[in-house]
């Protein structure tokens, strides 16, 4: 893991009774259209998931733009008084969310893709 991450996943407000999903968003690559892009053009990624949205930084629009943001969600549920339960994890069948996002000055952000992505594929735990 990057330095740059580490810190800011241990500047963060890290309960150790609660548990968390944390999302990097590193770098894309193959962004073909920007081969010959306009210096005013920028890139960001929006994550969302359960009822949490995060977006990284705009970044120059390049074929390979290098984001190096990560975002914690945390798992909550209705009941705070409820011990949290890892088993829940496999039953919960939320997709994390991924939209990318086209900046250019004075116009609107228009939306380039999404995906969604079955984050329990990966589950650890530390």
């Amino acid at each position: 893991m990057p330095a740059s991450r580490r810190r800011a996943m241990q500047n963060a407000d890290i309960d150790p009774n609660k548990r968390y999903l944390s999302c990097s968003v590193v770098r894309c690559s193959a962004f073909v259209d920007f081969v010959n892009h306009s210096p005013d053009e920028h890139l960001s990624v929006s994550v969302s998931f359960l009822k949490n949205r995060f977006s990284t930084k705009r970044v120059p629009a390049s074929t390979d733009p290098v984001f190096d943001d990560t975002f914690l969600f945390e798992f909550k549920g209705d009941n705070e008084n409820i011990r949290f339960d890892p088993s829940m994890l496999v039953q919960l069948n939320q997709p994390l969310h991924i939209t990318i996002l086209k900046h250019k000055k004075n116009e609107k952000p228009r939306v380039l893709g999404t995906k969604n992505i079955d984050w329990r594929q990966i589950l650890s735990c530390s």
